[in-house]
């Protein structure tokens, strides 16, 4: 439940029926180096399920209250690349905001372990209430932690070392009662087959 009015970051794709039918909820397309509608990137490798939406609230709708059922079937996580500057600073883009997927709480040193670290930046970022907070497992926290919670959605960079022609797929699969990434990165196109 939602009780301040303002900007959101939600990141759980069983909210995501209900935010995207509102006037003002946007995802960030990483391909394209903007901010636009969900319903104009459903086309897309994974139809948006991967992606962080960020909502504005008027006080008339509050309190919000979202609900949904977690999907299976949404079990990876979609990473584009923009030669783009989302910072203002940064000369390449490759920034995703990027929503949890699996319904659980995820863990960036397991992530990174599982085979991220080549594709992508080390650090994270989550909104923290009043600013971002980083976490990188080799230079710690500013302001961040290790955790990707359920319903949160998170900042990441691939990494300017990799800039590929095609999204990025990160399947994440069930094992022994956990979810772990794939044991590597699995390129596939963007354009549904």
């Amino acid at each position: 439940t939602i009780n301040d009015t303002g900007y959101h970051f939600i990141g759980s794709p069983s909210f995501f029926a209900m935010t995207d039918t509102m006037s003002y909820c946007w995802v960030y397309d990483a391909d394209a180096g903007y901010w636009d509608k969900p319903q104009n990137l459903y086309s897309g490798t994974d139809s948006v399920s991967s992606l962080g939406r960020l909502i504005y609230l008027d006080s008339n709708q509050l309190p919000l209250q979202l609900t949904g059922k977690f999907n299976r079937s949404k079990m990876r996580l979609s990473l584009g690349w923009a030669d783009t500057c989302l910072d203002g600073t940064t000369p390449k883009g490759g920034w995703n905001l990027v929503a949890n997927p699996t319904g659980r709480r995820l863990n960036w040193n397991q992530l990174l372990t599982a085979g991220l670290a080549d594709s992508i930046d080390y650090t994270l970022y989550t909104w923290q209430g009043v600013d971002y907070g980083g976490y990188n497992p080799n230079s710690g926290s500013t302001g961040g932690d290790a955790f990707i919670e359920p319903g949160e959605s998170f900042w990441v960079r691939l990494s300017h070392q990799n800039t590929p022609s095609q999204p990025v797929v990160i399947e994440m699969k069930r094992s022994s009662g956990a979810f772990k990434t794939a044991p590597k990165l699995n390129f596939k196109s963007a354009v549904q087959p």
